[in-house]
């Protein structure tokens, strides 16, 4: 199955592709949680865990579960050494994420951001070796209730193939 994500270079082409929305109206994106080669921003060989919601998803436990199951995949699958994440001095709710998921403030890793107005441009280092000493079992997940649902959107069951 192939999906796309919009980008505002979309010319207002719903799904990037064909013009016509894959989703159904009441279905929106919440945004993304994964890892990333951080090699261009950090000049050296480094992985990235982040992630950035739609303000209507923040609080609901989505960054800290998400960024758990990245960390996991990256340890156990790729075999990563060392994993970091990174953010402007001033975002409080991402550097509480990065916390939460058992990373630390590496203050000799910060760094001025080089694509980035001066005023956003002090960044946060956080960093986390092979050790996952927060995770969670599958057992101990957040469950997904009604209460996590964003506004305005409706509770619904899924099957998976």
């Amino acid at each position: 199955m192939r999906s796309s994500i919009a980008s505002s270079s979309d010319s207002g082409n719903a799904d990037g592709v064909s013009g016509q929305s894959r989703f159904p109206a009441w279905c929106r994106f919440a945004g993304f949680v994964g890892l990333h080669p951080a090699d261009s921003t950090l000049g050296y060989p480094s992985v990235e865990v982040g992630w950035r919601l739609a303000a209507a998803f923040w609080g609901r436990g989505y960054a800290p579960e998400g960024a758990l199951a990245a960390l996991r995949f990256g340890f156990e699958q790729l075999h990563l050494k060392e994993i970091l994440s990174f953010t402007s001095v001033g975002n409080g709710k991402s550097r509480r994420v990065m916390t939460r998921i058992g990373m630390a403030h590496s203050a000799e890793d910060d760094f001025d951001h080089p694509r980035l107005p001066q005023c956003l441009r002090s960044y946060a280092t956080f960093s986390l070796g092979s050790v996952l000493p927060n995770l969670r079992r599958d057992s101990d997940r957040v469950r997904l209730t009604r209460r996590h649902a964003a506004p305005n959107m409706t509770a619904r069951s899924s099957t998976r193939a």
